[in-house]
This record gives structure tokens, C-alpha cells and sequence, in this order.
């Protein structure tokens, strides 16, 4: 019965540290503004791409159509070691464009990450004042780059937007339908984190950073053998201790479309090597989502447990239908501020397998490995 009664207050305090996250959240969506406008300022936009020859010709007709001054913005391709025909698209477009490059990476040295050694190779060759970040399978609109420049005033170290998943036409509407839900939820939360002042995550496929303060940082040295976090843990590296602040840009013109992962076994990859990050989060971070981890665990724990404690069962149920609740107010609340409310009706279907998704994504991401690219590999190199 002890054993009981100290689940239950613990379950029911999880609860109400939950309430206050969402709480958190929400606040920080109402600080969420368009942007003021700013003069033009030079951009440098960086594209990694890897074996990418049947998406880097949509990508780049996308993003060398910006209205934006022609003289303001140059696009940097970084062909990283494909062995494909992604140079030879590249190159097809060179001299149409005076403001497109390419660099070739011939080699990643040992236990750095690949995808950081060819963005820091971009990033060494730029000229603009800020770097825009975006992946060879996106698209972007054409008021992608005076959107973001319009978030930065001059105390912004970085700006991030909205990242959402189109839908090829032979993938199955559920399928697109809970995976894009599941992706949109992450811009939620990095939205409403952005305007509360705790920057948690960010796309890399929509993210800027100023120059300058790149450097400072050193760039991706801290973080080189970190297989994923060319963003998250940049975005917080910028913003410790309020040394400089970042920003999200809620506007329709700033938000990039990406391709959804054409299969579960795919989507169960990727979602493990997004958690594997999380452990290099900074600590106020990394504190907010181990609560919000504890209390995942726990209802998980308790649907598992109740076959054979039916008592304890109410008292999960009630847990999972608050927290699919308060996760519904946040959710529905960046639907109507993204003008994404057709994804509401696969809200209730992911809410059933979020809970276990999460706990055993985060799990195995942490403690194993995850396949990216040419293999599996773990968290860390080297």
C-alpha cells in the first residue's frame, strides 16, 4: 500500500511539474512576433549534400530564387564525398547562377562528424555576415532569406523558423500524416522555448547564425565528434548564459518544407539520433526534458504494470489523458499560428504512441547506435 500511495504522489507531482512546462511553453508563444524589418544584410546560405543528385536540383531552384538583393546572398554547396552525381547537377548550374559555389570534400578526418566537417568547410569559404543553414532535400519559399533577415537586429546572434514535411505522392496519408505530426511537435516546442528565453532545439534545415559569433565559439570544434547537433547544441552554445539571444521567426514566408522519411524503419533511425544529442544539452535544458522524460517513464511504466496492479490503472489513465490534454492546448495553439490545422486530425492517433516512441527512442539513441548514412555508428565518434 506504502509502495502504492508513493507512485501515485509521484505520478500526480510529475504531473503538475508537467502543467508548468506546458505553461512555460504557452507563455512563450504569446512573446512571438513577426519581424520588424531590417536593411539587407550579406548571406551566405550553406547546403551539405551527400549523394543527393535526385533533390539538390528542386532544392537549389528553390533557394537561388530569393527576392533578395542578387548582390546580398550567395549559396554555398558542399558536395560531401558523394559518390553519386551531385557534382555533376551542381556543376550543370554554376554558370547560370554568379552567385552559386561549390566545394568538394574529398575526406572527413578521423571521429569528426561528417556532416559538421562539410558545414565548416562552407562556412570557411563564406563571405556574407550571417550563415543560412538548409539541407539538399528541401524547399525553400522565396521570401525565405528577407524573412530571417528581417529577425536580425542587431542584438539576435541567431534566428530559426519552421520546418514541415511535404508529402510525396506515394506515401500513405497515415503514414505522412503521424510522422509529420511528430515533426511539427518539435517546432512547437522549439518555437514556444525560443520565446520564453530558453532555446532548447532548432532544424538545421532553417537556421541562421551571425558569422562572427560562430567563430567566437570556435565553430563546430567543441562538438566535431558529436555525430547530430550540428544545430541544437550550437543554438545553445550561442545563448549560454544569455550571452546572446536567439529568435523564431513565426511568419508563413520563413518556413521550409522537407522531405518526410519514406520508411518506419527509417523514421525509428532518425528519431534516435535526435535523442542522442540530448545528452549534451546544457543544464537548464537538459533538466526541463528529463522531467518531462521521468514523466513519460512513469505513464508508460504504469500502463505496462497495470495487468497486474489493475488498482494503479486510474491513476495512469488520468495521467495520460492530462498529459494528452495539455499537450493538445500547445499543439493546436502553433497549428493555428503555423496554418497547420490539418494535422490536427492525426493528433489523437500519435498521441497513443508518442509516449512509448519517445522513451524507447530516447533509450536506444542514448545507449546504442542508429543507422546515418553509410552505417551505424554511436552518439559519439571516435
Amino acid at each position: 500500500m506504502e509502495l502504492k500511495l508513493i507512485g501515485i504522489l509521484g505520478l500526480t507531482a510529475l504531473s503538475g511539474y508537467y502543467l508548468l512546462v506546458i505553461l512555460f511553453f504557452h507563455r512563450g508563444f504569446g512573446r512571438l512576433r513577426p519581424a520588424p524589418g531590417q536593411p539587407p544584410q550579406p548571406f551566405s546560405i550553406v547546403i551539405a549534400a551527400r549523394n543527393e543528385e535526385a533533390r539538390i536540383s528542386r532544392c537549389l531552384n528553390s533557394v537561388l530564387l530569393q527576392d533578395y538583393p542578387g548582390d546580398q546572398y550567395e549559396v554555398i554547396v558542399v558536395n560531401d564525398r558523394s559518390t553519386d552525381n551531385t557534382r555533376a547537377v551542381v556543376e550543370a548550374i554554376l554558370p547560370r547562377k554568379k552567385n552559386l559555389k561549390l566545394i568538394n570534400v574529398a575526406e572527413c578526418p578521423e571521429g569528426v562528424s561528417p556532416k559538421k566537417n562539410a558545414l565548416a568547410q562552407g562556412i570557411r569559404e563564406a563571405t556574407g555576415e550571417i550563415i543560412l543553414f538548409t539541407d539538399a532535400d528541401c524547399i525553400v519559399p522565396r521570401t525565405w532569406a528577407r524573412t530571417v533577415n528581417g529577425h536580425f537586429t542587431p542584438d539576435i546572434a541567431a534566428v530559426a523558423g519552421l520546418t514541415t514535411y511535404f508529402r510525396p505522392a506515394s506515401m500513405p496519408p497515415l503514414f505522412w500524416g503521424l510522422q509529420a505530426m511528430d515533426f511539427f511537435s518539435h517546432s512547437v516546442v522549439s518555437a514556444a522555448a525560443m520565446g520564453a528565453g530558453l532555446p532548447i532545439n532548432t532544424n538545421a534545415n532553417n537556421f541562421a547564425v551571425r558569422k562572427e559569433l560562430f567563430h567566437r565559439l570556435e565553430g563546430f570544434r567543441k562538438v566535431a565528434d558529436i555525430v547530430s547537433g550540428d544545430d541544437d547544441l550550437i543554438l545553445q552554445a550561442l545563448t549560454k548564459g544569455g550571452g546572446a539571444k536567439a529568435e523564431y521567426a513565426p511568419e508563413k514566408g520563413a518556413a521550409v518544407e522537407t522531405e518526410p522519411t519514406l520508411t518506419l524503419k527509417g523514421v525509428w533511425e532518425q528519431r534516435k539520433r535526435w535523442s542522442s544529442k540530448t545528452v549534451y544539452y546544457n543544464r537548464k535544458q537538459a533538466l526541463v526534458l528529463s522531467g518531462v522524460f521521468i514523466y513519460y517513464l512513469s505513464i508508460l511504466t504504469g500502463i505496462l504494470l497495470s495487468p497486474f496492479k489493475p488498482q494503479i490503472f486510474p491513476w495512469v489513465a488520468g495521467a495520460f489523458l492530462f498529459k494528452t490534454a495539455l499537450d493538445f492546448t500547445l499543439a493546436f495553439r502553433g497549428m493555428r499560428m503555423f496554418g497547420k490545422t490539418n494535422l490536427l486530425r492525426y493528433f489523437l492517433p500519435l498521441a497513443f504512441l508518442h509516449i512509448p516512441f519517445i522513451v524507447f527512442a530516447c533509450f536506444f539513441g542514448i545507449f546504442g547506435k542508429f543507422a546515418w548514412k553509410d552505417g551505424y555508428v554511436k552518439k559519439r565518434l571516435g
